[in-house]
C-alpha cells in the first residue's frame, strides 16, 4: 500500500512547506487539500494507523471521529448493496456494482478509509426500465434536484438506506460505437461472495479503466490520488490488471496519453524520486501546473475545474494543433451533453440559446486557456 511518508510529502509539496513534518499551523490547509483531493478519509487512516506527535491533537481527534463515523456509514451501505443485490437477483435482472460499490464488495480498503458518495449499479440498456420500476418498489424515488445524464438516471435516495443510488447503462459516457466496450465489460465481469450473497463487480482492468477513464474531465491533475491509492490497494490484493488492454482502450477513444500520465503518477508515489523528470518533461511540467493550481486553489478556496479542462485539452491528446483541436471540440461536446443539461434538451433549444450557450463555452476556454498559457510559461522557464 501506498506509504503515509509519501502522501503527506505530496500533500507538503502542495501546501509548499519545507520538511518531512508539517508545523502545526500547517495542518489548517492539509485538511482542507485532502478533501479537496478526496482522499480525507484515507489520510484519517492513516494517522490512526501512524500517529505522530508533530500532528496537532486536535486534528488527530477530529479524523478519529469522522473515521468511525464512516466506518458506521460503509457498515449500513453494505447492508444496503446486499439487499439491492438480491432485489435483481430475485427479479432475475443482471445487475453490476462499480466505483465505490466495487470496492467495498472486493474489499480494497480497510474499513473506513473510502467514503462512498453513492452506490453505481450498472444494468443493460434493455433492463433499464425494468430496474428502474423494481427499485421504485422497493422505496426509492427520484431526487427532486436529480439530474438525468447520458450514462445514468437521476440519482435515487430511500429514506432509510444513506446510500443513493445511481442506475447506470454505461459506466461513463460512451458513444455508439463503443458497444464492444460495454460487452468486455460484462464478459469480464466476476462474482464475488460479500456477506453471503453473490456480487457482480468489474474485473480487475475493467476497474482501473473505469477508474481512470471517469477522471477525464473533472479531475484531470497529476497525480489522480484517489485513483492512484485505489491502483496500489488493488496491485497489493495480488488482482491481475492488463496494461495492454488499458493502452488500447485509451487510444480507441482517443486519449492516448491518458494512461501514461496515469502511470507516470503511479511511479512518482513508488519510488520516491524524481529520476522520472530526465525522461518525461511534458508530464512533469503538467504536474507542476497541476500544482500550482492547487496552491492557487487553497489560498483562494475555489475550484477551478475550467482550469482543469484546459490542461486535459493541452495533454490527453497526441502532439499537434490539429489533433488538440479535434479533441477540444469533443470536450466541449461533452461538457454540453453530461455537465449542463438534461440528455436531449439541447437539440430542442431555440438557435439563439445554443449560440449563447456555445458562446459561454467559447469564453470558458478562451479564459482557461490564457491562464494555461501562463501557468505554462512559468514551469517551462523552470526546464529551459
Amino acid at each position: 500500500m501506498i506509504s503515509y511518508e509519501s502522501i503527506l510529502g505530496y500533500l507538503l509539496s502542495v501546501t509548499g512547506v519545507p520538511g518531512s513534518l508539517p508545523p502545526s499551523r500547517v495542518w489548517d490547509t492539509i485538511p482542507v487539500l485532502a478533501e479537496r483531493l478526496r482522499i480525507s478519509f484515507f489520510l484519517a487512516g492513516l494517522i490512526g494507523e501512524c500517529p505522530h506527535p508533530d500532528i496537532p491533537e486536535k486534528v488527530v481527534k477530529k479524523y478519529r471521529c469522522d473515521l468511525s463515523a464512516n466506518i458506521a456509514r460503509n457498515a449500513v451501505l453494505s447492508l444496503q448493496i446486499r439487499s439491492i443485490a438480491q432485489l435483481f437477483s430475485t427479479a432475475g435482472i443482471p445487475c453490476m456494482f462499480f466505483k465505490g460499490g466495487a470496492c467495498l464488495v472486493r474489499g480494497l480498503y480497510p474499513s473506513g478509509w473510502r467514503f462512498m458518495t453513492d452506490i453505481d449499479i450498472l444494468v443493460h440498456r434493455k433492463d433499464r426500465d425494468r430496474s428502474l420500476h423494481l427499485l421504485e418498489t422497493a422505496g426509492y424515488c427520484e431526487k427532486s434536484d436529480g439530474v438525468e445524464q447520458v450514462h445514468h438516471l437521476p440519482p435515487l435516495s430511500h429514506p432509510i438506506h444513506p446510500g443513493e443510488v445511481e442506475l447506470h447503462t454505461t459506466p461513463y459516457p460512451l458513444g455508439e460505437a463503443d458497444e464492444r466496450s460495454l460487452n468486455e465489460l460484462w464478459s469480464h465481469a466476476e462474482i464475488v461472495l460479500f456477506m453471503e450473497t453473490p456480487i457482480l463487480v468489474p474485473g480487475p482492468t475493467d476497474h482501473v479503466w473505469i477508474m481512470v477513464r471517469t477522471d477525464t474531465i473533472e479531475r484531470v491533475t497529476i497525480p489522480r490520488l484517489p485513483d492512484i491509492i485505489e491502483y496500489s490497494l488493488i496491485r497489493d490484493c495480488k488482482l491481475t490488471i492488463d496494461h495492454d488492454v488499458l493502452v488500447q482502450r485509451a487510444e480507441h477513444d482517443r486519449m492516448p496519453n491518458l494512461i501514461r500520465a496515469f502511470f507516470y503518477g503511479v511511479e512518482s508515489f513508488a519510488d520516491g524520486n524524481d529520476t522520472r523528470s530526465q525522461h518525461d518533461s511534458e508530464l512533469l511540467r503538467w504536474e507542476e501546473s497541476s500544482r500550482i493550481i492547487l496552491r492557487k486553489e487553497l489560498r483562494c478556496d475555489c475550484w477551478h475545474s475550467s482550469r482543469r479542462r484546459w490542461l486535459a485539452v493541452r495533454f490527453l491528446p497526441p502532439g499537434g494543433l490539429k489533433s488538440r483541436t479535434v479533441f477540444g471540440i469533443w470536450l466541449a461536446k461533452e461538457i454540453v451533453s453530461t455537465d449542463r443539461f438534461r440528455p436531449g434538451t439541447f437539440r430542442e433549444k431555440p438557435l439563439f440559446l445554443k449560440a449563447l450557450i456555445y458562446m459561454k463555452l467559447g469564453i470558458l476556454f478562451v479564459v482557461s486557456g490564457f491562464e494555461y498559457l501562463v501557468f505554462y510559461r512559468m514551469t517551462h522557464k523552470k526546464h529551459d
